[in-house]
């Protein structure tokens, strides 16, 4: 259960990579293109959000299954 855990924090410092890159990116874009990278942002935080609750229901000392 530890590896999956690492896996989920990583997961998580993954996404908010993107959502920092998405953020702060400049582009010259439509107002499609603003709707699209926005409904990005918000996608990727909650994947963030929902990859840390998940991360946090696993003990690090707890019984490995190997």
């Amino acid at each position: 259960m530890k590896a999956i855990k690492v896996i989920f924090i990583s997961l998580e410092l993954a996404a908010l990579a993107a959502v920092l890159m998405l953020a702060f990116s400049t582009s010259a874009e439509s107002t499609m293109g603003h709707y699209f990278r926005a409904a990005y942002i918000s996608l990727f935080a909650l994947f963030a959000v929902t990859m840390q609750r998940e991360q946090q229901a696993i003990e690090w000392d707890g019984d490995d299954d190997d």
